[in-house]
């Protein structure tokens, strides 16, 4: 396979973020709203989606500010 480019490595960490939007997501399914835990759930599910929504934006803004090879 060919060697990564530099954007290709940028990209990689941002790629996991949606992973633990999903995990998250899953767990709090999975947590009975009497559990003492599930606000904690909550709350890193709210974490996560606001990560993942920043890197979104990073992601675009940095699309329109690095040119393509």
């Amino acid at each position: 396979s060919k060697p990564l480019s530099v954007q290709d490595v940028a990209i990689m960490p941002s790629q996991r973020v949606p992973r633990y939007v999903l995990l998250f997501k899953d767990l709090l399914e999975q947590t009975p709203a009497t559990s003492p835990s599930r606000a904690l759930v909550e709350r890193a599910l709210q974490g996560a989606m606001r990560i993942a929504k920043n890197c979104d934006e990073a992601q675009q803004h940095a699309a329109l500010t690095i040119p393509s090879p």
